[in-house]
């Protein structure tokens, strides 16, 4: 009998049972970060919110959405047919469950739901919401990347403009109300509901962040960028720059320079906003 043989006979039934679930869960592991060609797919990581840590990885997958609940993140990431799904990642064990075919996902306030958006083929882009316990998808409007509001009753998105360049627009989920906010697209609610960042011109136009006042209509300019993501507390917006080694994360108070805390991009913040994750596309 091999070394090997040997080893595995001298194992009681339970200790062979629990490496049996160990070496599933790595196997589990490693399919979701790894690509069916076999290259790795884009990773997850987390950097204190000031950037004075070293960047320590969370899952795989791509635009993430930091839950209510730090142990959940919500990803995306293709399915069997290569289209977006979306995924929840349990950070704690480590565990992912697939929720639905989509993209960009955002997290209703209380967590149980998620926002995301959908286009099949050459159809109109499409914006649903799913329970997270159920999976039950439910129709929304035409759009895409939503951003739920703090009161649980908004979702902002980006839609067509009549002259075809995109423009952000709310919609009241109990009335279904849809009222048009300004030129833009990518929105992101503050917390405090009243503003929106979002990212100025057309698809393809240099990019810039930019904050619209909701109730006045102003918009102010706020830095070079893309990803707009707010902090917990609203003082701080982080957001994906441009550097010489490619993108990178940053954070930036109205009036203040941006501080790169991390090379990387599509920031979320967790919920007490002591940490920021981010996609490093090459895994």
């Amino acid at each position: 009998m091999s070394g090997i043989g040997l080893w595995w006979s001298r194992r009681t039934n339970l200790q062979k049972v629990l490496l049996a679930v160990a070496i599933l869960w790595v196997v589990a592991s490693v399919v979701f970060v790894v690509t069916r060609n076999g290259t790795a797919e884009p990773s997850i990581y987390a950097v204190d919110a000031v950037g004075a840590s070293q960047a320590s990885f969370l899952t795989g997958g791509e635009d993430p959405a930091w839950g209510p609940d730090p142990n959940l993140m919500a990803v995306t990431s293709p399915n069997e047919e290569g289209r977006p799904g979306v995924y929840v990642a349990d950070l704690a064990t480590s565990q992912v469950d697939f929720i639905t075919d989509g993209d960009d996902p955002s997290w209703a306030p209380d967590g149980s739901r998620i926002a995301f958006w959908s286009q099949l083929d050459d159809t109109a882009s499409e914006l649903y919401t799913v329970d997270v316990a159920t999976g039950q998808t439910t129709f929304v409007t035409n759009g895409r990347h939503p951003s739920w509001a703090s009161d649980g009753n908004r979702i902002a998105f980006t839609g067509d403009g009549t002259d075809g360049n995109p423009d952000i627009y709310i919609i009241d989920l109990l009335t279904s109300e849809v009222v048009f906010v300004t030129d833009g697209r990518k929105p992101a609610f503050s917390p405090d509901g009243q503003s929106i960042a979002f990212i100025g011109g057309s698809t393809g136009d240099p990019s810039g962040i930019y904050v619209v006042n909701i109730a006045s209509g102003e918009v102010s300019f706020l830095t070079d960028g893309e990803d707009p993501a707010w902090s917990p507390d609203g003082a701080t917006v982080a957001f994906t720059g441009v550097t010489d080694e490619g993108p990178g994360v940053f954070t930036i108070q109205p009036g203040s320079d941006a501080f790169q805390i991390a090379a990387g991009e599509h920031p979320t913040w967790s919920p007490d906003g002591s940490r920021i994750a981010f996609l490093r596309p090459n895994g």
